[in-house]
């Protein structure tokens, strides 16, 4: 796997972590288009592996996946990303004693190919034994003739010397076998993350209910997570299809059975910038003000800022509307009001203490968002903190004043 860099080389890292993030997308691609009894590695032969155990005419295939952030191509005749990659799969029939013709190999791109008269282009449409034999013949030639014997090389002889000394000395059943079974992918839909995304929709065939972007994050943040734990405890990171849909059924049910999806903690993320801007808000004053802690103080900044965060993002998925945003308001201020009643009443304890109490009594209390009763704490809280920083409600028996 790699990406092209641009021609500023400041930004050669984006290039890289793009091409690994291009890596894991087709990863998902391979476990949402599978329907057999598939395993997909990631960066172990190759930069993708995918084994279909049972698989009739095809039983592996390895894919080199090529990112660039230009308009140029990733597999031009002289490039190294195309006879690299061929050198690789030499080396893997070779090493693996691999029956060729079980095997595809796979060029995968985000770019469109160069004209039709480029070796990647006859190389993918190679499907006859004349065909094959006469693009091996060109590319013979052209290894041939790049290659240098001489003591002082250039530096592109010097970096492509070994990929076409490869080609060169590869048996020619072999070279003409890769040839015939290789096959470019010019991925276009990723450049337009939309298409992209419909895509994955399709393939997965799932339900227009479910909110796209979700369940995206959701599938790519697993898949990259088993990655890392993989490569960390030094093991093969391979991912069974079945396990992938078992994931993918689980998140889809329990979307289906709640109208809305809510984010966690760890995907609503909070930068320390955001949390001083609220330091001084009416909610925070609120609780200072019943003698709430700092760390109280801040869980407080956190509800809220994840609840408004949230709350957009519902929103624009479109499963709850404002009018239900309005309906669970009134439903948690509803219980407030009972409460304040309640605790305000009371003839015991200073006016702080009474307003903790009812503080805690009123964190307790999830109310129902269209109908169901949320699952994450800033949900509710974050709720009652927008409340209370508009000065609809308030924890001290002085609230109005403060």
């Amino acid at each position: 796997m790699s990406a092209t860099k641009p021609n500023n080389t400041s930004h050669s890292a984006t290039s890289q972590m793009l091409g690994y993030l291009y890596q894991m997308e087709r990863a998902l691609h391979w476990l949402a288009s599978s329907r057999e009894d598939t395993y997909v590695f990631i960066e172990t032969d190759d930069d993708i592996v995918v084994k279909l155990q049972g698989g009739n005419s095809i039983r592996q295939i390895f894919e080199q996946d090529k990112i660039s952030t230009r308009q140029s191509n990733s597999f031009t005749d002289s490039s190294e990303n195309l006879w690299k990659t061929m050198a690789i799969w030499i080396d893997i029939v070779v090493d693996s004693d691999l029956d060729i013709s079980d095997c595809r190999f796979i060029l995968s791109t985000n770019t469109k190919s160069p004209k039709s008269s480029s070796f990647v282009n006859k190389i993918s449409k190679a499907a006859s034994e004349d065909e094959a034999d006469k693009i091996y013949k060109e590319l013979l030639a052209y290894a041939k003739g790049r290659y240098s014997n001489a003591k002082k090389k250039t530096p592109t002889q010097t970096k492509m010397n070994p990929f076409h000394e490869k080609f060169i000395k590869c048996d020619e059943s072999i070279a003409k076998g890769l040839v015939k079974n290789i096959h470019l992918i010019e991925n276009l839909e990723f450049n337009n993350r939309k298409d992209y995304k419909d895509m994955m929709r399709h393939m997965l065939q799932c339900p227009n209910t479910i909110p796209l972007n979700v369940l995206y994050s959701h599938l790519l943040g697993w898949i990259t997570d088993i990655a890392i734990t993989s490569w960390i405890n030094n093991k093969t990171c391979k991912i069974h299809n079945e396990v992938f849909y078992e994931r993918y059924s689980q998140f889809t049910a329990k979307y289906v059975a709640k109208p809305y999806f809510e984010r966690t903690i760890d995907s609503l993320p909070i930068s320390d910038i955001e949390r001083a801007g609220h330091k001084s808000s009416h909610f925070v004053k609120q609780i200072e003000a019943i003698d709430a802690d700092d760390d109280e103080c801040l869980e407080a900044i956190n509800d809220f800022i994840r609840q408004t965060s949230q709350k957009t993002l519902l929103a624009l998925e479109g499963n709850v509307s404002s009018s239900d945003f309005e309906e669970y308001e009134l439903e948690l201020k509803d219980f407030w009001l009972q409460k304040s009643r309640q605790f305000y009443r009371r003839s015991v304890g200073n006016d702080s203490e009474i307003g903790y109490d009812l503080f805690s009594e009123c964190k307790m209390f999830k109310g129902k968002l269209r109908g169901v009763e949320p699952d994450q704490r800033h949900t509710s809280r974050g709720t009652y903190h927008k409340l209370s920083d508009s000065k609809e409600l308030g924890w001290h028996p002085k609230w109005k004043t403060i």
